[in-house]
């Protein structure tokens, strides 16, 4: 037997092996490399994914909650929300106002100051406005100047003789949060949030100088609701009683007397007699009082005569010109108070008709400015802007002029190029919403208004099937719009049937089943083939127990999953199957939280929005038995939100903490991964997802429109495998020519040739093996911590 080439041949055979190990490891390095540039960047590119899926439907749009209070950054580098354009329907509700000659000055609640032209009372026009800080209320005085409360703490000055361009020229920051201005004659009076009263001198408004403090924070007397100066003596109402101060001397103010007989909410003067609004009782309702006393002499008072109002007391303010009194707020009454002796009702207003757009207008004034003289009534309307109202056929009112000011948009619906806004009117009492239809242009950075329409109502909810929109109204039930017309929405039909405390709405558009639940009776399942008369199906209530209340709820093929509140339980939710649409059958229902908000459906993923979580996972998967998979949290109580499962992503505009993206690529490990929040301002309340777009309903700052995406990590995630590959193929073109060179040079010298690959195999398969590692730990790492 030849010994060489037994040799040899053991040799060519262990070769063989290690080559093919080599060549394996490497094949299993290109194969890792490849997925990570390739599954790993297009799985986690928001652009790529969102091209690549049609647009999300309303079906899959539902209200949740959120946690964080992050400022308007991600946390994850590949996913990043550019703010493209917004558009501010709305500027706030208004809180106080000011005449001086044709213009007005309105202040809104938290947020600026609008400057309007009257001279044309029937059209007021917007000229000016001032919005350098939030604020929270105001006063004016003198020729050109305006006192501004600072919402947080202080006051400024603002100069107005340029009513198109007003500037601040001094603030005060010694005082906390302002509630009350009054200004007389060079004196200046602040009320702020600790019952305290500051007198300010402000003969030089450039450098006002604080000259007294009156405390009462300590004092027994309850928060100051009012206060007025008359002379030198300043009121100060409380609900338990009156206070009178003498000023003479303002850097030394004195008490002069207590009168705790006279409380009350709000007060004004009319010659020597002081009116009055406070609560009267009657059982368990509360109604609203006028009260007139003698203050001839202020330490000696009279009780003249008392009124009772047919209202409700919310918190009344009262002023008086000559012989009338004016009494606002959720409704305007004028009194008669020629004879103090028996004042009399001889004016009642609850809502004023507004012809032009055949609608109503609940009235919810805030502030009024009365020019007797002119016989126009001004008002501050929290709900409806500016109200200018003309008494010329006195008492009754006409309204001349209107300013609205818009409400909270609330939700956003797009299609195409048109965008489908609903809002909330401020008012408390009388809550009303206005549908608007807007067409976009120039990639969304341009929107024009199409049409509108005002329910009977305030819209909790609407969805839009084909060319129908639906309107769940509170009070109302459901109003069907027909926008075929998009430039005049017009109102086709309206379903009641006693359902006044309606929820969210879905449509199964495919089988023409509309869904929605009342407070009172559960799920409601209508058939709108025939959208102008929609019939029952069922009204279904699980175990008819009053314990489970439906409300917010998302479909899933043939699954209907509802959020149930129970009076004594909590919050959860119920998984039914409605392939019967007539017998809805419950699969599993449970409590899980007291502050479940929200519900989305993802394939086989169910995700619940909460209070606390700003969302938990569930697998559905078997409807009988859903599993807990993971939840994100971060502690931080938010309510007002909206979900949306894009893909592996989740939407959630959650209040005023912005909106918020969960990546649940990895349902276990479910995790936050962007947030936008706007820095001391914003309320978000609905987020629609289209393509690469994301259109958030900001309560505060109108619609606002994003755009995904993705360039910090393409270069971790791109060309850090790509450069992989690259060295990989090198590595195996080296190995191949490595492998000819070795038969070529077998036949000579076997034996330095297996050292040199074996000299080849250390230099290369380890670092490689090495580098695999390394690689590997890199995007556990980011997966872990970034995603």
């Amino acid at each position: 037997m030849n010994v060489n080439f037994i040799h040899r041949n053991s040799l060519t055979l262990s070769m063989k092996r290690e080559r093919s190990a080599l060549i394996f490891s490497e094949i299993l390095l290109l194969l890792i490399s490849f997925y990570f540039s390739s599954n790993f960047y297009l799985q986690n590119n928001p652009i790529m994914v969102a091209a690549s899926h049609e647009d999300i439907t309303k079906d899959q749009l539902y209200a949740d909650d959120f946690p964080t209070s992050y400022n308007s950054q991600n946390l994850m580098s590949n996913k990043q929300l550019t703010k493209i354009c917004d558009f501010d329907f709305s500027y706030g509700a208004m809180e106080k106002i000011f005449v001086k000659e044709n213009y007005v000055y309105s202040i809104l609640e938290n947020g600026g100051l609008l400057i309007f032209d009257t001279s044309i009372s029937s059209k007021p026009t917007l000229i000016g406005s001032f919005n350098e800080f939030q604020i929270n209320t105001g006063g004016f005085v003198g020729d050109n100047l305006i006192y501004l409360g600072i919402f947080g703490g202080g006051s400024a000055i603002i100069n107005v003789s340029d009513p198109y361009n007003p500037v601040k020229i001094s603030t005060l920051k010694d005082v906390n949060i302002v509630n009350k201005f009054y200004v007389s004659n060079d004196l200046f009076f602040t009320l702020d949030g600790f019952n305290r009263i500051l007198v300010y001198n402000i003969s030089n408004p450039l450098r006002p100088v604080l000259l007294s403090l009156i405390d009462y924070y300590t004092q027994d007397f309850t928060r100051v609701n009012d206060f007025s100066v008359k002379g030198d003596l300043l009121y100060i109402l409380f609900i338990t009683g009156l206070v009178i101060v003498d000023i003479s001397d303002p850097e030394n103010p004195i008490e002069l007397v207590k009168h705790e007989s006279v409380k009350g909410l709000s007060f004004d003067f009319k010659d020597d007699y002081v009116l009055t609004t406070s609560v009267f009782r009657n059982n368990s309702i509360s109604f609203c009082q006028l009260n007139i006393h003698d203050f001839t002499d202020p330490f000696t008072i009279k009780n003249i005569s008392s009124l009772i109002l047919n209202t409700t007391v919310y918190n009344k303010k009262v002023q008086v010109i000559n012989n009338s009194a004016f009494i606002y707020d959720a409704e305007f009454i004028i009194v008669n108070v020629s004879e103090i002796s028996s004042p009399e009702v001889i004016g009642f207003y609850s809502q004023i008709s507004l012809p032009s757009q055949n609608r109503i207008l609940y009235l919810d004034i805030n502030e009024c400015f009365i020019d007797y003289e002119k016989e126009i009534i001004y008002c501050a309307d929290f709900g409806n802007g500016l109200l200018i109202f003309d008494f010329i056929n006195y008492p009754s009112l006409f309204l001349k002029g209107f300013f609205d000011s818009g409400g909270k948009i609330t939700d956003v619906f797009v299609k195409d190029k048109f965008v489908y806004i609903s809002d909330v009117r401020e008012s408390y009492y009388n809550p009303t919403s206005k549908f608007s239809i807007y067409k976009t242009e120039h990639n969304f950075s341009s929107i024009t208004l199409l049409g509108e329409y005002y329910p009977n109502g305030r819209i909790l909810d609407f969805i839009i099937n084909e060319q129908y929109v639906y309107l769940s109204v509170l009070n109302s039930g459901i109003e069907i719009i027909n926008i075929s017309n998009p430039m005049e929405p017009q109102l086709v039909n309206t379903y009641n049937n006693s359902l006044k405390y309606l929820n969210e709405l879905v449509i199964d558009s495919q089988n023409n089943i509309l869904y929605t639940t009342v407070y009172d009776k559960g799920l409601v399942i209508l058939n709108i083939s025939n959208p102008k008369e929609p019939q029952l199906i069922t009204e279904y209530m699980q175990m008819n127990d009053w314990n489970y209340k439906y409300s917010e709820f998302c479909l899933a093929d043939e699954l209907l999953i509802v959020k149930i509140a129970g009076n004594d339980y909590g919050t959860g939710f119920s998984i039914l199957n409605i392939s019967n649409p007539s017998q809805p059958a419950v699969l599993w229902s449970g409590y899980i939280s007291r502050y479940v908000t929200s519900l989305s459906v993802f394939d086989d993923l169910l995700i619940v929005g909460k209070h606390y979580n700003i969302v938990e996972i569930y697998d559905i998967s078997d409807p009988i038995s859903p599993e807990l998979l993971s939840s994100v949290s971060n502690n931080w109580f938010f309510s007002e939100n909206e979900i949306v499962t894009k893909e592996s992503s989740v939407f959630v505009a959650r209040g005023e903490n912005g909106l918020l993206i969960v990546d649940i690529e990895h349902p276990k490990m479910a995790r936050l991964v962007t947030t936008m929040k706007d820095h001391y301002s914003g309320e978000s309340f609905d987020v629609f997802v289209q393509g690469d777009y994301v259109f958030l309903a900001d309560g505060w700052d109108g619609l606002e429109i994003f755009k995904l995406d993705s360039y910090k990590l393409r270069f971790v995630v791109f060309f850090v495998p790509i450069g992989g590959i690259i060295i990989v193929s090198f590595i195996i073109f080296t190995n191949i020519r490595k492998t000819k060179k070795y038969k070529l040079t077998m036949k000579k010298n076997p034996t330095r040739c297996y050292k040199n690959f074996n000299t080849f195999s250390m230099l290369f398969f380890f670092p490689l093996f090495l580098f695999l590692l390394f690689l590997k730990r890199c995007f556990s790492c980011l997966r872990r911590v970034v995603f």
